[in-house]
């Protein structure tokens, strides 16, 4: 399983370091926390017959609000 939010961080450090040995070329960060955020919250709306949660999803900002809405939504949450 990939976690966009950690392949997004990735691409935005390339970019970074792309900026220091190009400064002029100003690149820009790909997306936004809140913005990676909508969409796999709506994709996980659109598509999920159910989320599993994984050992230590409470230390993750993402993931506990996948579980929120999820459970809002009356998506079954199972832990795994």
């Amino acid at each position: 399983m990939i976690n966009p939010v950690e392949l997004i961080e990735i691409i935005n450090e390339d970019r970074a370091a792309l900026n220091l040995r190009y400064p002029d070329a100003g690149f820009k960060p790909v997306m936004e926390y809140n913005a990676i955020m909508g969409i796999c919250l709506g994709e996980m709306c659109a598509y999920a017959d159910e989320v599993h949660m994984l050992p230590g999803w409470q230390e993750s900002k993402g993931a506990t609000l996948e579980r929120e809405v999820a459970m809002r939504l009356g998506i079954p949450v199972k832990h795994v």
